[in-house]
């Protein structure tokens, strides 16, 4: 760790995190960075490091992103019964009622020509990084 401690640094205060002063422009990320801010940029900059940008471990990787996509998805098969429990006027549905009825929605819009393009598109995305 020590030796890309200083790698780590220079990707969090330059990609990940900013301490801004506030302005008059609605968009946070044109505000002017804080001295203090450009200061700590210039001494992560002066660190030693092995020159690495990002290390992946893509496997790592591709699971964290499957338990996001989970997560969000539980959420949005809440919302759903919720919906469907409302528009029937019935008690709350279940997870299975909720899960029939989206795959019912997914046939109705699901486009057998595109899918398989679209899939290599986004399998191209991630082995280029752009999650």
């Amino acid at each position: 760790m020590k030796e890309r401690q200083g790698d780590l640094l220079r990707i969090l205060v330059n990609d990940h995190t900013t301490l801004r002063i506030q302005s008059e422009d609605s968009n946070r990320s044109r505000w002017p960075l804080h001295p203090l801010w450009q200061d700590l940029q210039a001494r992560a900059a002066q660190m030693e490091g092995l020159g690495i940008v990002r290390e992946l471990d893509m496997d790592r990787l591709l699971e964290e992103r499957m338990n996001r996509i989970t997560i969000s998805l539980y959420g949005y098969m809440k919302r759903i019964a919720a919906i469907y429990s409302l528009q029937g006027n019935s008690p709350a549905a279940s997870l299975k009622q909720a899960r029939a009825h989206l795959s019912l929605r997914l046939e109705h819009i699901h486009d057998q020509l595109t899918w398989p393009s679209d899939v290599e598109r986004r399998m191209t995305e991630m082995r280029l990084g752009e999650w």
